[in-house]
């Protein structure tokens, strides 16, 4: 068996001296009683008054006038915009009127354009087909940016999963 280093006996040692100083301190200086206490301590403990029983609760005011109406909050999830499209830039469906998707020229890029402002909204994109048929679209990737010189559409791109522009179907989502 190897003997503990230097180093190690040492930090137990003050350990165990730490802890037993703790003990005899507490046992020392610990407070059992009234009668540990110094007349003096006691008598301005005394001074600073005595807390008495609490009165029955008084009766209800009246009550104060209306404030103004707050401002209208945010749209919620259910209103964010979003689309699904096909691998060859045909619109599958979408949340409204006035998005489009167009297939730009090259492959696995795209056009998706919505009705509103999109400057300030997250977008968020995935590879996947629009129906329920239960076929899996094969591994890929998707970029989604803002599109240059305008500020309601977005230019996707899709790729394989080694990274080479490719067809793919794909969901868009903004969130404003």
């Amino acid at each position: 068996m190897k003997r503990p280093s230097v180093p190690l006996v040492l930090s137990f040692l003050a350990l165990v001296f730490s802890l037993g100083g703790s003990a005899i301190a507490a046992k020392r200086y610990l407070i059992t009683s009234r009668r540990e206490i110094a007349p003096a301590v006691l008598r301005q403990l005394a001074r600073r008054g005595r807390r008495g029983a609490k009165g029955p609760t008084g009766d209800k005011g009246p009550t104060g006038d209306k404030g103004p109406t707050g401002d209208s909050g945010a749209p919620g999830l259910d209103s964010a915009p979003w689309v699904v499209a096909n691998a060859d830039g045909s619109l599958l469906r979408a949340s409204g009127q006035g998005v489009s998707v167009a297939k730009l020229a090259g492959t696995g890029t795209y056009d998706v354009t919505f009705p509103q402002d999109v400057v300030q909204c997250a977008f968020i994109g995935t590879i996947g087909l629009g129906e329920q048929g239960g076929s899996i679209v094969p591994p890929g990737m998707i970029t989604v940016s803002g599109r240059g010189m305008t500020t309601d559409a977005l230019f996707v791109q899709t790729f394989n999963s080694a990274g080479v522009l490719t067809d793919k179907p794909f969901h868009v989502v903004l969130v404003c």
